[in-house]
């Protein structure tokens, strides 16, 4: 206990002794000067040993029963103690510091308001952000509560007498610039027997009135379920204390190593802050007494550089998905009029489906007594971002310095995705043309052959032509047979084998073949593979979660278009007869394939922490996922259409022309995979992420969203996280 303290303390000196090497000397303090400073810190000692008493008091009668409104107590003065020690400290500076010291002293009118401010930000860190709750009534529990809010004010007492006596023999000896002066101090923290003796009296009485199994649940701040809790409480006191010194006597000194030792953001050793509050203006100074109305204006100005903190008064504020400044904390629950430590609620409510963003946190930056709540996300407002948006109360991208503590998160469901379309049913084929015929039935010159369906669904649905009619046949010269119609276009349906021609002689009579019909198209082959359903894992990135929307089903295929008809045999019966065949008529298109349906939407996911690429302390926090929205269902595929007919073959006293073979059916599209469900996770670790847990956490998500239906496979159902 006792090392580990006086190790901070030491490195705390030899810190400050580098930091003040190159500092220059000021003029040497006149006699008036060090009496001046001596008495400011021995008064200001004595307004902190009021508000220490004080505290002591108000927690052990509110264990009693003996103090109904423990919270009402620590912030008033029901003895008066704390206001005639402020109105003593304010008499003997009037009197014996009309000539000020270069360092030691600060406004009086300001010392009780920051000793104020400090012991209740030690009592927070002890008993959580609601005192009156925090206390138990039942003897063993009410007498460990009491042992160390008492043994923290004796310590912060101990470490003030030392800085008294630094006060008479530093300014005896000479020193006489600041960097002198907070040296001396850290020496003699370092080596004082009361302040080392504060200690050992802490570790035993703390030990002995609060053992494991009675201090169990009894401190919610950051000590809570310490086993080291004696440590634990000195170095809350150690914080209290530095900061209060620092504020009243004008030091700067790293706080933040001299609780524990270690540079952890553990105290905060912050920059100037920026104040906020719900009645305030964003016009204001961001001061104490003229807040800022918004945290976006607490933002903008952090960002300049010049401050180290925000601090929000309680009650509710809009944010808009604000990014968050390197470096810069927010601290809320603090009292709309003196912004101590209290009991009330600072409320964050997002207008959008993300409520703080972190982005590139590598500074020690701090989130403390904030209640984020984000809205739930949206539906996709067009077919190109089908996915459902997702909700995120703090969203984090390579954020390694973000620490969140004594809060609520708290995420709105996921946004619907958009049902897939269902696949269009193929379109209407093209029916072959007729075979040309010939006038009144005689044909000096064979007529052609029908024209093919096609056009509506591409080329290799499209029929074959029909076959030109037989010349007039001439022996040894010119051939009276019809021609065969032409093969579909795919070349799977055979155009009909012409007629035979007649050539005879009187008395025999003939008469011209008739063409052969041309041969059915084929139907287009049935597809498989609908798609398949979101994956429910989805794919984390550095803006956020990315859903599994389900794939499209596959187009059908169009059937083949039908062969064209022969053409018919042209005679002639010696000498006088002569006539031509007649046209085959020309295939009909195939059928159009069905379209493919598309994947149906996912559901968009709920987060309340959610990180990437990024290391993040969370301490005493209440985390809450709604629930994933439900994918959407997947399109269903489209019909095919059935086959045009084949036109009909041209008539003619010789040949008639073949019929043109039909069109083959279009095969079904197959429909789309449904979305994936939205995931719900409290804490989500998404890239290179480690979410470390301090005290006691609640996580809590509500469950993923089911998958959507399929046009083709089902969605994933989205998983749940812690």
């Amino acid at each position: 206990m006792r090392a580990k303290t006086r190790l901070s303390i030491s490195i705390l000196s030899i810190f400050l002794t580098a930091f003040f090497a190159d500092g220059s000397a000021a003029q040497s303090l006149s006699g008036s000067q060090q009496r001046c400073l001596r008495d400011f810190t021995q008064q200001t000692a004595r307004v902190q040993r009021a508000f220490g008493k004080n505290a002591t008091t108000c927690v052990r009668n509110g264990g009693t029963g003996r103090e109904d409104d423990v919270r009402d107590c620590v912030l008033g003065d029901p003895r008066s103690a704390i206001a005639r020690a402020e109105r003593k400290l304010a008499n003997r500076s009037d009197r014996n510091c009309r000539e000020l010291p270069d360092f030691g002293v600060s406004d009086p009118g300001a010392v009780a308001a920051t000793l104020g401010d400090e012991q209740q930000a030690l009592l927070a860190r002890l008993y959580g952000g609601d005192l009156d709750s925090a206390l138990v009534s039942d003897r063993d529990g009410a007498r460990c509560q009491s042992e160390v809010v008492r043994r923290a004010t004796r310590f912060q007492d101990a470490q003030w007498r030392a800085v008294i006596g630094v006060s008479r023999r530093a300014l005896d000896a000479g020193v006489d610039d600041a960097d002198g002066y907070a040296s001396e101090i850290l020496d003699a923290l370092d080596r004082d027997s009361k302040v080392a003796n504060a200690l050992r009296q802490m570790d035993a009485k703390i030990g002995r009135r609060c053992p494991a199994g009675v201090a169990r649940g009894l401190f919610p701040g950051r000590c809570a379920d310490r086993g080291d809790l004696a440590e634990c409480v000195a170095a809350a006191a150690a914080c209290a204390f530095c900061r209060a010194l620092g504020a009243t006597a004008e030091l700067a000194l790293p706080c933040d190593t001299y609780d524990d030792g270690l540079e952890n953001q553990s105290c905060g050793d912050l920059g100037p802050a920026l104040f906020v509050a719900t009645d305030g203006d964003d016009a204001g100074e961001g001061t104490r007494d003229a807040p800022l109305a918004t945290l976006q204006a607490a933002l903008a100005r952090a960002a300049t550089g010049d401050f180290g903190r925000i601090r929000m008064a309680a009650g509710e504020y809009t944010v808009l998905g604000d990014s968050l400044v390197d470096g810069v904390s927010i601290e809320g629950g603090l009292d709309p009029a003196t912004f101590a430590p209290a009991a009330g609620e600072t409320r964050l409510v997002a207008a959008t489906s993300v409520g703080l963003r972190a982005d590139g946190i590598t500074s020690p930056t701090e989130l403390a007594n904030l209640t984020i709540e984000s809205q739930p996300g949206m539906e996709p407002p067009d077919f190109a971002s089908v996915n459902g948006e997702s909700s995120y109360a703090v969203l984090a991208n390579g954020s390694d310095g973000l620490s969140i503590r004594d809060s609520i998160l708290r995420a709105g469901r996921g946004g619907d995705g958009t049902a897939g379309f269902s696949g269009a049913g193929g379109d209407s084929p093209t029916a072959g043309s007729p075979g040309g015929s010939c006038g009144a039935g005689q044909c000096s010159l064979p007529p052609r052959g029908g024209s093919p369906g096609f056009g509506a669904c591409g080329g290799p649905s499209e029929g074959g032509t029909g076959g030109r009619g037989g010349n007039v046949p001439l022996a040894g010269t010119i051939s009276g047979t019809g021609v065969t119609g032409a093969d579909s276009r795919n070349g799977l349906a055979a155009g009909g084998d012409g007629g035979t021609e007649c050539n005879s002689v009187v008395p025999a009579i003939c008469n011209g073949g008739v063409g052969d019909a041309g041969a059915n198209g084929s139907d287009g082959a049935s597809v498989s593979g609908p798609g398949l359903g979101g994956d429910g894992s989805g794919l984390a990135d550095p803006q956020g979660w990315i859903a599994s929307r389900g794939e499209p089903g596959n187009h059908g295929n169009s059937g083949g278009g039908g062969g064209g008809g022969g053409g018919g045999g042209g005679r002639h019966v010696f000498p006088f007869i002569l006539d031509a065949g007649a046209g085959g008529g020309g295939g009909g298109e195939g059928g159009c394939a069905g379209a493919q349906g598309t994947g149906g939407g996912a559901g968009g996911g709920s987060f309340a922490l959610y990180a990437y690429d990024s290391d993040i302390t969370i301490e005493n926090v209440e985390a809450y996922a709604a629930a994933g929205a439900d994918g959407a269902d997947g399109g269903t595929g489209g019909l095919g259409r059935p086959g045009a007919s084949g036109g009909t073959g041209g008539t003619s006293v010789s040949g008639n022309g073949g019929r043109g073979g039909n069109g083959g059916r279009g095969s079904d599209g197959t429909g789309g995979g449904g979305g994936a469900g939205g995931i719900s996770f409290a804490l989500y670790a998404g890239g290179d992420s480690n979410i470390t847990q301090l005290g006691t956490n609640v996580l809590e998500a509500e469950g993923g969203g089911n998958g959507g239906a399929p046009g083709g496979n089902d969605g994933d159902s989205g998983p749940t996280g812690p």
